[in-house]
């Protein structure tokens, strides 16, 4: 990256990825799992990356307490990011593997469901998920679908951005704006952090953390209470369990991306560059 400043969406002005990245080295409480809270409850419970910045690595050696808790945060992270990609081969089994390792209430419930669905479905999950998410399906998985009039080109330049000055290459299908690659992208961070922390280099975890902390705010933090709320009731319950676990993490969204829940959705995809599909 040259380093030079790109249009940024949220609240760093014109800051570049690679400055927040500069000197880098290579959950919310258990809740009742027997049906989802209320997006409402979340998002006046949470605030986003308020835990991000506590318990720094000092120069005097590692915190194992600290370093546990980024990564069991790393694979949380990661696990939403996957309960929102397509039903593939193998899927069930990386999302277990992951799950041994938190202990979110709400997060074990979409595995469950997950499971549940992958066993009722088979061969056909796919398809039942694509007619949520796919292109042309009910909900758009794309945060370019919820900033209303501004630059799609701009949003994904900023993410490509966080993604080049982190080195961080996602093996997906799915677009850098799609919710699970943008959550994966916050695990990938809580894993550096981990590491960092782990060799008692105090600067690079700090690094991490503001640039995770940057990220909600900018990206994931101003679609995850829309997409939440139109998940509602989807036909895959993992999906829904999904979003409000990622709501749960990220906040409320902040003006103007609220309006697309006050204003109803058909005036706020009126004003989306991309309501003619996203895919």
């Amino acid at each position: 990256m040259s380093g030079e400043a790109i249009p940024r969406h949220g609240g760093r002005g014109g800051e570049p990825a690679s400055a927040i990245a500069a000197g880098s080295g290579p959950a919310s409480a258990p809740v009742s799992a027997s049906a989802p809270a209320p997006a409402s409850e979340l998002v006046s419970a949470s605030s986003p990356g308020s835990d991000l910045l506590s318990a720094p690595a000092t120069a005097s050696g590692p915190h194992p307490g600290p370093v546990r808790a980024a990564l069991e945060d790393a694979a949380a992270w990661r696990l939403i990011g996957l309960l929102f990609e397509r039903p593939r081969s193998g899927w069930i089994d990386e999302m277990a593997a992951l799950a041994r390792e938190v202990e979110d209430a709400m997060l074990q419930q979409a595995v469950s469901e997950a499971r549940r669905a992958a066993s009722e479905l088979g061969s056909s999950g796919a398809a039942a998920y694509l007619a949520i998410l796919g292109p042309g399906g009910a909900v758009s998985p794309r945060e370019v679908a919820y900033r209303g009039r501004e630059d799609p080109g701009g949003i994904l330049a900023d993410l490509s951005a966080f993604h080049a000055a982190f080195a961080f290459r996602p093996q997906a299908e799915d677009p850098p704006d799609h919710v699970a690659v943008e959550a994966g992208f916050v695990g990938y961070l809580r894993l550096k952090e981990a590491f960092a922390r782990a060799r008692s280099d105090a600067e690079a975890a700090r690094t991490c953390v503001e640039a995770a902390a940057a990220f909600l705010a900018e990206h994931l933090g101003c679609f995850a209470e829309p997409l939440c709320h139109r998940l509602e009731g989807a036909t895959l319950p993992h999906l829904e369990w999904a979003a409000r676990c990622l709501l749960a993490r990220t906040g409320p969204a902040p003006a103007p991306y609220s309006d697309f829940l006050r204003n109803g959705d058909a005036e706020a995809e009126a004003d989306c560059p991309s309501c003619d599909g996203c895919p």
